[in-house]
Parts: C-alpha cells; structure tokens; sequence
C-alpha cells in the first residue's frame, strides 16, 4: 500500500480524469484522488464515512469495502436507487435527501458521528455551503474530503468556519502534487 511520503512513486502513474470503474461501478474521481481516500482511510483507521453526493456509487464501494458504518446522500433519483439497491443493509445506508434543505439531515448525521471517528466526504452539488454547515462536526481525529477544491469552491467560502472551529488543510503537498481536485480538512 503506497504511502504519503511515498508519492514520488505515484508521479510516475499517468491518471485519468474519468472513464474508469471501482469494482465496476463508475467513479467521478481520478485514480489519484483514490489513492489518496484510501490511504486516509488506513493512515487513520477510519471505520466511519459520511459522504455527501454518491454519483453511481463507485467510490462509495471502496468506503464499503473498508469502513464498518456508512451513511451516504445523493438528491437525485436515479443515482440514489442505483446505490440503494447496491449496498443498502444493517451498515451501510443511502438516502434520498437534500443535505441543505433538511435540517433533520444535520441531526441524523450529527447522531450518527457523535461517538465515532469519521470521514466526511463532500461532492454534492453545493460544497461550499455544505462545508460550511458540516465542517463543525468534525472532532479530533475525523477528517473532510472535499472535492472540486479550486472549481467549485476555495479556502476563502470556508475560511470564517475554519477558524471558528479550529480546523485547517492537511497534506496540501500531496494534493498538489498529485493534482488533486481534493482538500482535507482536519482539527488543528
């Protein structure tokens, strides 16, 4: 399994954008941006993944391939049912449900995170209003993903709930590098 402090190595590996599958179900992540997911999910033994905005599923399955508990939210049918009938059991759930429209939404994942260490993985259709208002779960140890870092969204839409809660970017040399489309997001 490839390390952070082994991306030389990765450098090497030419990265599609799209066009591939995990487990063959389509991904909207490049190879890279993979790589990286799982390497946070082993390097800090996360069990538990929040992951706002499903798509096909195809990078949900490597959550389920690793994690324990799983909670995933799309607001578009089709991807939602895909999903559902994929993965849904005891463990893992999908739901149909605006994450910024419901406020039951915020309280279901706050319940479901309370106790665990997580990884909230955003790639919804509104990232920076969705890391604005669920950045401040985040406890000690969970870490964020956000996708579309620099597209979409920048440091300065999230800045003012970073540091009211004590947060701030962590391996922005591996992102980079890599060109990633990623941010994570961890305590200080």
């Amino acid at each position: 399994m490839p390390r952070f402090d082994s991306v030389s190595s990765l450098e090497q590996t030419s990265f599609s954008e799209y066009g591939f599958t995990y487990c063959g179900i389509p991904v909207a992540h490049s190879y890279a941006e993979i790589l990286i997911t799982e390497q946070i999910l082993f390097e800090f033994n996360i069990k538990v993944v929040v992951e706002l905005g499903v798509w096909f599923g195809g990078l949900s399955t490597l959550f389920l391939n690793v994690c324990d508990r799983y909670l995933g939210y799309d607001h578009t049918d089709v991807r939602y049912f895909n999903c559902k009938r994929l993965f849904d059991n005891n463990k893992h759930t999908f739901v149909l449900d605006d994450v910024l429209a419901s406020d039951k939404v915020y309280g279901v994942i706050s319940d479901f995170v309370k106790t665990d260490k997580f990884l909230l993985y955003i790639d919804n259709g509104n990232k920076k209003h969705e890391l604005n208002k669920y950045l401040p779960l985040l406890k000690p140890g969970d870490i964020c993903i956000a996708h579309d870092f620099n597209m979409e969204w920048t440091l300065s839409d999230i800045q003012q709930t970073l540091d009211d809660n004590n947060l701030g970017v962590i391996f922005p040399e591996v992102t980079n590098k890599l060109n990633s489309k990623q941010c994570i997001i961890a305590k200080k």
